[in-house]
């Protein structure tokens, strides 16, 4: 009902970096958006955004997730020095490195377009930006305690598992079988002689194990 007409471009239409506007957008569409410029001299558009209202809505969801504690779920969009950047309805989430695994993580780049269920630790209001830290660790802890305690009430002494090789010390291996870390210690590793496990094994090694013992008080299992 003005008399200038309202210029969205793609870039405020979406998120999404790819995105086409005809699968966004048709002819004929009652859409909000918000005022973000006022014409201008030699210019007749006002200038609108969809994502900026998106991005407010955003904000406020994500604070709420932060105030009660709650998960969300965020896209990847991109890998970055000291971590990965994601999006939630526009508004970007940065994921720390340290918080995307329970174990440290050298390849950032296998992120890339990974919707990922986070919680959200900082919510940083600063020159009229918001920044939003999140992390995958309490989610990730979450669900490793409810593997484990399945996989505790399964083992058996004598069980041959399938495990993978998580850390390596100068005494043992740990692996991981069923989502439980176990200790191989260097004495079970081989009939032959090992000085140290890094020599015979490597983080990643996928093996097959033996459990020997169970502390079941302690949450101690003995692999050989």
């Amino acid at each position: 009902g003005a008399s200038h007409d309202g210029k969205l471009v793609i870039e405020e239409a979406t998120a999404d970096s790819e995105g086409n506007l005809e699968e966004v957008l048709q002819i004929g569409q009652e859409i909000e958006a918000k005022v973000i410029r006022r014409p201008q001299e030699n210019d007749s558009f006002y200038i609108l955004s969809m994502v900026e209202m998106h991005r407010e809505e955003a904000v406020r969801d994500l604070r709420a997730a932060f105030e009660n504690n709650e998960t969300i779920t965020v896209r990847v969009k991109d890998d970055v020095k000291g971590g990965v950047v994601a999006q939630y309805m526009g508004q970007r989430v940065f994921i720390p490195a340290s918080h995307l695994e329970l174990h440290s993580v050298n390849d950032l780049s296998v992120y890339r377009g990974q919707d990922l269920e986070v919680n959200v630790i900082e919510v940083e209001e600063k020159r009229g930006s918001t920044r939003i830290v999140a992390s995958r660790r309490k989610k990730l802890q979450e669900d490793r305690q409810v593997e484990e305690s399945a996989a505790w009430e399964n083992f058996e002494v004598g069980q041959v598992l399938e495990g993978r090789v998580e850390r390596l010390t100068d005494f043992g291996a740990f692996v991981n079988v069923n989502g439980v870390d176990g200790l191989l210690h260097v004495s079970e590793i081989s009939y032959g002689k090992v000085g140290k496990p890094s020599d015979v094994l490597s983080v990643g090694d996928e093996l097959k194990v033996k459990i020997i013992a169970l502390d079941y008080e302690r949450k101690r299992l003995s692999l050989s």
